[in-house]
């Protein structure tokens, strides 16, 4: 079986865990094909739950490779199982509310990915006593989770629902449990685990776009939509990866012990959901102004779930890097703060403006908090990459 990684190790992201993630990006990309499919209040509920649920198991195997060097042929084999669970769990996503059995071998497929993350860290903590006893704390609140989803299934209709919720406000509890005492944390490795995930959700928002637009006939709108579609998703990229992540990482390097684990559970783990949250609404707004302007132009107007949804994902893109830098004590820059306010601005207007004219207003939000041109200050030197 893998060893740990102790804190003090340094250990790149594996080519096994790269390959892992390539499930999770057909994952979040029908997360969003069933919120453009279903654009109500109740669909944007259960398109939320969904996408905790992929993210929280993703989240669990980004522990596991940080604690761990996940090259050994056990760890391999047990990984590739978990990555197959996922597969069959993120191609049954569209039938997890819809009752009967597709929705129970959908909770099933999920349960096992969620238990193979467990067994192997049980294994791993064998001759580590204290991380044996954090995964076991973190085992009760992960195995309640499952039997409300397993049970939800069964139920289905409403009170699956409720089930559902029910497991993913359960599921993290676990992590809070003894206080990060027992977990090993490679911080860059840590760190790039979660810039990688940034990078899915983002293709996915070119994914969404582009298999929008090519739906439809190819017009100077349309291809205009998408260089903008490219801009924003780069604007994101920028926000993250030029002002976010390198203050991050040397946060979290400069902690060790308990206190990284907490750090690396509340700025990683946790914080980086409102993140991919707002990617992915990101990608639905993209997704239905491709819709809109094949048939209105490009000043056509959103409607329905778009401008809620552009509006979302200003406060949870820009505001979720202002929170992700007030817990971890790196400063907020008043330019953040206008950011969030303009490109909020933006998701506003998208109400009773052309689409244009808000995605126009969001672009410059997201530009402000950047600080374009995008150089870096004194304390926020360039994301390490590693050799």
């Amino acid at each position: 079986m893998a060893t740990v990684a102790r804190a003090e190790e340094r250990h790149n992201v594996s080519t096994l865990e790269l390959f892992f993630d390539l499930v999770f990006v057909f994952a979040i990309t029908q997360v969003t094909a069933l919120l453009a499919a279903d654009p109500t209040l109740g669909g944007v509920l259960r398109g939320v739950l969904l996408l905790a649920l992929v993210y929280w198991s993703w989240v669990a195997y980004s522990w596991l490779g940080t604690s761990a060097r996940v090259d050994d042929r056990t760890t391999t084999a047990a990984m590739l199982g978990a990555m197959a669970a996922m597969f069959v769990a993120a191609v049954l996503l569209p039938q997890w509310f819809s009752g009967g059995g597709l929705a129970v071998a959908a909770a099933l497929a999920y349960a096992a990915v969620r238990v193979m993350h467990l067994l192997m860290f049980l294994l791993l903590g064998s001759g580590s006593p204290g991380l044996r006893a954090a995964t076991l704390r973190l085992a009760g609140s992960v195995l309640v989770s499952v039997v409300l989803l397993l049970v939800g299934a069964v139920v289905g209709g409403s009170w699956q629902l409720v089930f559902v919720f029910a497991a993913v406000l359960i599921d993290p509890i676990g992590a809070f449990l003894g206080k990060g005492e027992g977990w090993y944390l490679s911080a860059e490795h840590f760190a790039e685990r979660h810039g990688l995930i940034m990078i899915i959700a983002l293709g996915e928002s070119l994914i969404a776009l582009g298999l929008a637009v090519s739906g439809y006939g190819p017009t100077v709108a349309l291809i205009g939509l998408s260089v903008f579609g490219a801009l924003l998703a780069s604007l994101v990229y920028a926000l993250y990866f030029r002002r976010t992540a390198a203050p991050l990482l040397e946060a979290l390097d400069a902690v060790v012990g308990a206190a990284q684990a907490r750090f690396g559970r509340d700025v990683y783990s946790y914080g980086h959901f409102p993140l991919i949250a707002g990617v992915v609404a990101l990608a639905l707004v993209l997704k239905k102004s491709a819709s809109a302007v094949a048939k209105d132009g490009w000043w056509a107007e959103l409607s329905g779930i778009a401008p809620g949804a552009l509006l979302a994902a200003a406060l949870l893109i820009v505001g979720g890097v202002l929170l992700l830098r007030v817990r971890a004590g790196v400063g907020v820059r008043g330019q953040l703060a206008a950011g969030l306010v303009l490109a909020s601005a933006g998701g506003v207007a998208a109400w009773f403006t052309p689409a244009a004219m808000a995605l126009i207003i969001f672009a410059a939000g997201l530009a402000t908090a950047i600080g374009v041109p995008a150089r870096f200050a004194a304390n926020e030197p360039a994301q390490r990459l590693p050799d």
